[in-house]
C-alpha cells in the first residue's frame, strides 16, 4: 500500500511538472505573438556614403551632353531589436535632385531579404540619374542637395509568429560638396518620416494586460 501511495504521489508530481512546463511554454510564446503583432519599429535605414563624380572637379566631372552620370552609395539597415527578425520586401529608391522630389533623376530596387535581430546589413551600388543641370551648379566648394527616398514593407517575426506587413515611407536629404562630390555629414544620415517613426512597440505591456484578463477575468 506504501509504495502504491509513493507511485501515486510521484504521478501526481509528474502531471504538475508537465502543466507549468505548459504554462511558462504557453505564456512564452503568447508574449511572443503578441510582441510580433504589435511591433511597430525596429527597423532603421542610413544614407553610410554618397559620391556624385560628376561633380568632381578634380577629375574633370563626369557626365554625358544629355546630363546623363551616375550616383553611388552605399546604405545600412539596421535590425536593432534584440530578439526579433525582420522580414523586408523589395525597397524601391527614389532619387531626387534639390530638397525636395520636383526633379526626379533616378531609381533602384534592391531585393527584399531576412535580418536577424541586432544585425546590419549593407548594401553599395551606382545608379544612373539623368536630368540635373550640372553645368550650371557653381563648383565654388558650396552644398548641393540630393533627396533620397525608400519605400517597402517590413514583416517582423519571432520564433513562429509573424506579424502583418507594415508600409515603410521614409527619406533623408543629403548634401553633397559642388566641388568633390562627396556627402559633406561625416555620420551616416538616417532616412526618417515613414512608418517606423511611429515609435516602439508596446507589445510586453499589450501582452501582459491580455494575460492578466485572461487569468482573471472579471
Amino acid at each position: 500500500m506504501g509504495a502504491m501511495s509513493r507511485c501515486y504521489v510521484w504521478f501526481i508530481l509528474y502531471l504538475l511538472c508537465i502543466g507549468i512546463l505548459a504554462f511558462v511554454f504557453g505564456v512564452v510564446f503568447f508574449f511572443s505573438w503578441v510582441t510580433v503583432i504589435t511591433q511597430k519599429s525596429g527597423a532603421s535605414f542610413y544614407v553610410q556614403k554618397f559620391y556624385v563624380p560628376a561633380l568632381n572637379s578634380t577629375a574633370g566631372g563626369n557626365y554625358t551632353a544629355d546630363n546623363t552620370t551616375s550616383i553611388s552609395f552605399v546604405f545600412n539597415i539596421r535590425n536593432t531589436l534584440n530578439n526579433i527578425g525582420i522580414y523586408y520586401d523589395d525597397l524601391n529608391v527614389t532619387f531626387s535632385y534639390g530638397s525636395d522630389k520636383s526633379l526626379e533623376i533616378g531609381s533602384y530596387k534592391l531585393d527584399g531579404f531576412h535580418q536577424h535581430a541586432n544585425e546590419n546589413t549593407y548594401s553599395g551600388d551606382s545608379v544612373a540619374v539623368k536630368g540635373v543641370p550640372w553645368n550650371t551648379i557653381a563648383q565654388n566648394g558650396s552644398k548641393v542637395d540630393f533627396r533620397v527616398a525608400l519605400a517597402t514593407k517590413v514583416r517582423y517575426h519571432q520564433m513562429f509568429f509573424k506579424g502583418k506587413k507594415r508600409q515603410v515611407r521614409i527619406r533623408a536629404v543629403v548634401q553633397v560638396n559642388d566641388t568633390t562630390g562627396l556627402k559633406i555629414k561625416k555620420k551616416s544620415i538616417r532616412l526618417t518620416s515613414g512608418a517606423t517613426e511611429t515609435g516602439r512597440s508596446t507589445g510586453a505591456s499589450v501582452a501582459f494586460s491580455l494575460l492578466i484578463i485572461l487569468l482573471f477575468p472579471i
